[in-house]
């Protein structure tokens, strides 16, 4: 390791970096000043043409300021620390944030003007180069054979490089020199970066260092890595023992002004003595952290006298004193151990079964083990896969096979996929019963306790004999400890749902008059036996599970107390577990789609739970960590199950765990890409994760060669298609020619019930702003722009415009485009008239149904006090101030709603008293009417607005423009043609993983 020494022209003096050579080519940790002296140095002392990296420690003008220079003037290739680049992508809202953080203090405006002014100006922060790379996010460090830690120390973004017996910490470790951290903006979290908790982990970190020669910023090497760290700390200890009595001061500005008068001239200066301040403040309040580090790293006893007696001569707050008395040992609820039966789950996190229609021929296939893989290291505690068939009755060959000994081998392959990262692993074994369609059976017929007809498939099966019972109950023993053999740590029984088990529970479709049928008791009879035989075939100390319904949902069915009944039956005869869902696939209430709310079954378990003494698992719409450790905290259940969750973002619970959550992509229950695709015989596909169900096809490489691109348009294909493109290492500019990001996504979340839609629209923005895409509001890409920019590759994502109809009267004021209202930008009168019957007609309609409605608060009140009937309080809530009627030229409503959300949407129009009428053509738009003409004949519709909601067409100009400029280009979305958020998001994806 060479060390370069260069005078600077700041209070630190000298400032090294150092290289090191490596295959002929030279390596460089950090730069220097933007100096010209700086400049003939590196002229002079170093062969440029071998520079290969340079490689920056953090974000400030003496360690990078030569960056764009180097760049210029040699072949190298910049790298920055992560939290820099955002930083850099996001600069006016770094200076925002920070500017609201000082003003927060007691600073002035003029003074925040002032200090903003000279961050603009580079006085602190050099120019940017044009091309960089970020280094955590790359395989650099390990080719090169150096260890990357981030260390907060003077900055948020400190990296410490370690080799085999070095290590160049920058501003991190200096000998002599006490830097507090600086007051710095989360931009992550959106709040105030916690530096005195970061400062803590680093010196955790920094104690690794011992025996390595150490590389500083400044100053000379380091005698000492422990000598160091207590120079600080007793440094820390100092100045905070000054600062003590002044705590009580109104704001950190006067804390400052008392002490530094009006001597501090300089606006960053005053940041300096600010960052300081704030530091001193955090420890005062909570030193507990800096001393638990201290005494992890063997270093707390040189100084534990200072500590103690800096708190017991101060009279510290509470806080402070029960931090030396008693450790604050507050748990994240969700990431705590639980345990069913003999195994124990890392955390309260559960993916359930899910059908993915991954298998050929009942085999496991690569694609169901990468996809389980993944969700595996991200961190969920257990993951139960299937179902798996019984028998060749009970499913068809895209479920996982457990039937036969063939499938063995495929079935202890994923078991090993889900385990090699940590998970807990279980199979649901399962059979369909008169859920089976004969088509997937060979033609057979399906078998189910009586002959009663499937709503869902249209089939009326064949009863089983009392024989096939048994036989029944055999194989589900059988295909359980092929489970356990197969290397599973737990197996779980499918009684829920409508499929066999809950077919014999239930009255609606078990007519029998043998010991299978009438009372409960014999009804429960099927259920129990297997549980009973599967317990005998693996062990009584093998795990066994079930997932069960805590309400059927169908009118005449078991309903919830006889379920419960069942729940302690099943207690009784050894289940360890049981997972609560709800509903038959044939129930009319919603159970899984965007209008139900987040965790609104969870009652169900809770009822379960206060009646037995094993772990409960409460299921549907549990998106987010927030309504996990909700339902937790409150008893409701013992773990969480999210399923649909981990398909939408495999990496939750990792990001929960470790403080990231805003980096969350949550699932909007669209049904789109898991339900929807299974209608379709598709395997599993997600909206909101264009990789899921594709992890073995969907890599993304880093480019060979980063080219500019430019994504015009905001919308989910536009920001699809930058992620993709920015993950692969692309510099990205996404222009929005709008305020907001989002494009279609907010018109889906702008009725009652859809909110998750805009949910996502933020997700994917936060995403943007983590990866290295540049994003310009309010910025519409043209012929001019497209010029200045001279983008390698444009993506054209500029959706769609709705449609004005042909119609008579059409240009009437009173005529509004659907997305305006959805927008918000239009109004409507009392009388509405919905001309076009689509999915954007539908939202459009319920959205303004929902006016001079009760909201969720009043009802409940009303209630509670029993203000009103039930019945009526029912109407007030379904019925508003607005009659509304839906004219469709077609013979069918919402022909563009995928199936699993189309139904529902169908029963609300009946619910808020929507009238609707197909067949039926619009002839005029008059002042007050509207003229339509269908099978009954021709008649008016009483109308104050009119609401347009006839389609859209594609906005694909720039196709032109990029051709007459020779640009490549990709037309993703809308803009290629319209289509669901889906399609968007796959097709930007594709288009982005693609240049």
């Amino acid at each position: 390791m060479q060390q370069h020494s260069i005078d600077t022209p700041y209070i630190a003096g000298e400032v090294h970096c150092y290289s090191m050579e490596t295959d002929g080519e030279i390596i460089l940790f950090d730069s220097g000043p933007p100096t010209p002296a700086a400049q003939r140095y590196f002229q002079e002392h170093m062969d440029l043409e071998r520079l290969r990296h340079v490689i920056i420690t953090h974000c400030h003008i003496d360690h990078y300021g030569l960056a764009s220079w180097l760049q210029e003037n040699s072949p190298a290739q910049i790298w920055l620390p992560y939290r820099d680049s955002l930083k850099i992508t996001r600069h006016g809202e770094w200076l925002d944030g920070l500017g609201d953080l000082l003003g927060s203090l007691g600073f002035s405006p003029a003074y925040v003007k002032q200090f903003r002014d000279s961050m603009d100006e580079g006085t602190i922060f050099p120019r940017v180069p044009e091309e960089y790379r970020i280094l955590e996010e790359s395989d650099l460090p390990a080719r090169l054979g150096f260890e990357v830690l981030l260390c907060p120390g003077h900055s948020q973004s400190d990296l410490v490089y370690v080799g085999s017996d070095w290590a160049v910490t920058g501003d991190t470790l200096l000998q002599g020199i006490f830097q507090s951290p600086l007051l710095d903006v989360d931009l992550e979290s959106g709040g105030r970066f916690h530096n005195y908790h970061a400062y803590s982990e680093t010196i955790g970190k920094l104690a690794t260092l011992r025996g390595k020669e150490i590389y500083p910023g400044h100053r000379t090497r380091i005698s000492g890595v422990d000598d160091t760290i207590l120079f600080y700390v007793s440094k820390l200890l100092e100045r905070a023992r000054r600062l003590l009595p002044l705590m009580d001061r109104p704001s950190v500005v006067a804390i400052i002004e008392e002490l530094f008068g009006s001597t501090l001239k300089d606006p960053f200066h005053k940041y300096l003595k600010a960052s300081e301040v704030v530091f001193m403040q955090d420890f005062l309040q909570e030193p507990e952290p800096l001393r638990r580090a201290l005494e992890n790293s063997g270093l707390l006893e040189p100084v534990a006298a200072e500590f103690a007696s800096l708190f017991e001569s101060s009279g510290p707050s509470p806080k402070a004193s029960q931090c030396f008395t008693e450790t604050d040992t507050a748990e994240d609820i969700l990431f705590t151990p639980v345990q069913i039966g003999t195994m124990e789950i890392p955390n309260r996190i559960c993916m359930p079964a899910m059908h993915m229609n991954m298998c050929r021929n009942y085999q496991v296939t690569d694609a169901l083990v990468a996809f389980y893989s993944e969700r595996s290291k991200g961190g969920a505690g257990l993951i139960c896969v299937g179902y798996a068939t019984v028998d060749e009755l009970s499913g068809n060959p895209g479920n996982i096979g457990a039937h036969d000994d063939r499938y063995v081998e495929g079935l202890r392959r994923l078991a090993l996929a889900i385990q090699e990262h940590g998970a807990r692993s279980a199979v649901q074994i399962n059979h369909a019963g008169r859920y089976n369609h004969s088509m997937l059976l060979g033609g057979k017929k399906p078998v189910a306790p009586s002959p009663v007809a499937s709503r869902l498939t249209g089939e009326t099966p064949r009863e089983l004999s009392a024989q096939e019972i048994q036989d029944i109950v055999g194989r589900f023993a059988s295909s359980a400890a092929r489970i356990r053999e197969a290397g599973f740590d737990a197996v779980e029984i499918l009684a829920g749902t409508g499929y066999l088990i809950s077919e014999f529970l239930s009255p609606l479709t078990n007519q029998r008059q043998d010991e299978y049928g009438g009372s409960l008791e014999n009804r429960m009879r099927f259920g129990l036996e297997v549980v009973r035989a599967v317990k005998e075939a693996t062990g009584n100390a093998y795990p066994v599970m079930v997932r069960l319904n805590g309400n059927d949902f169908m009118p005449g069915g078991i309903g919830r107390r006889d379920l419960q009944t069942f729940a302690l039956a099943l207690e009784a005869v050894g289940v360890d577990a049981i997972c609560v869902n709800v509903g038959w696939h044939e129930a009319q209430v919603p159970q899984i789609v965007t209008k139900v709310p987040r965790g609104a079954f969870a009652y169900l378990a809770r009822e379960i739970r206060t009646l037995v003494g094993i772990p409960v698992i409460a299921s549907h719409r549990i998106n987010d960590p927030a309504t996990a450790r909700r339902l937790l905290g409150q008893g409701m259940c013992d773990m969480v199950a999210m399923g649909r969750a981990l398909i939408a973002d495999p990496w939750l619970p990792r990001k929960a765990a470790t403080g990231r959550e805003r980096e969350i992509i949550h699932c909007v229950a669209c049904g789109q890409g898991c339900f929807d695709n299974l209608f379709k015989m598709k395997s599993v596909e997600c909206l909101c994760n264009p990789e899921a169900g594709h992890e073995l096809e969907t890599m993304l490489e880093p480019a060979e060669t980063p080219r500019r691109v430019l994504v015009a348009g905001g919308g989910p294909a536009g920001m699809s298609a930058a992620l993709a493109a920015g993950r692969r290492g692309h510099r990205v500019l996404l222009c929005e020619k709008g305020s907001r990001l989002g494009g279609q996504l907010l018109l889906a979340g702008a009725p009652p019930g859809r909110e998750e839609f805009v949910q996502l629209a933020k997700d994917l923005a936060h995403q943007l702003s983590r990866q290295r895409v540049e994003v310009h509001l309010n910025r519409e890409v043209d012929e001019e722009l497209l010029k200045a920019q001279r983008p390698d590759v444009l993506i054209v994502a500029t959706g769609a415009q709705p449609v004005l109809p042909k119609i008579a009267g059409a240009e009437k004021p009173h005529v509004v485009q659907a997305w305006d209202v959805l927008c918000g930008k239009a109004q409507a009168g009392r009388r509405v008239v919905i001309i076009g019957g689509g999915a954007v007609g539908i939202e459009t309609a319920l959205l303004l149904a929902e006016s001079g409605t009760l909201s969720a608060e009043e009802l409940k009140f009303l209630l509670a006090h029993r203000a009103e009937e039930p019945a009526e309080l029912l109407r007030m809530a379904t019925r508003g101030e607005k009659d509304i009627t839906i004219v469709e030229a077609t013979d069918k409503l919402g022909r563009n709603f995928g199936k699993t959300t189309r139904w529902t949407m169908l029963q609300d129009l009946q619910r808020f008293g929507i009238r609707t009428l197909t067949q039926t053509n619009v002839e005029q738009i008059e002042e007050a009417s509207v003229r339509v003409s269908g099978s009954s004949g021709s008649q008016l519709l009483a109308a104050d607005t009119v609401v347009l909601a006839v389609g859209s067409r594609s906005v694909r100009g720039l196709q032109t423009l990029a051709s007459q400029q020779h640009i490549a280009c990709h037309v993703v979305g809308d803009a290629h043609e319209p289509a669901m958020v889906i399609d968007a998001v796959h097709q930007g994806f594709a288009a982005g993983r693609k240049v």
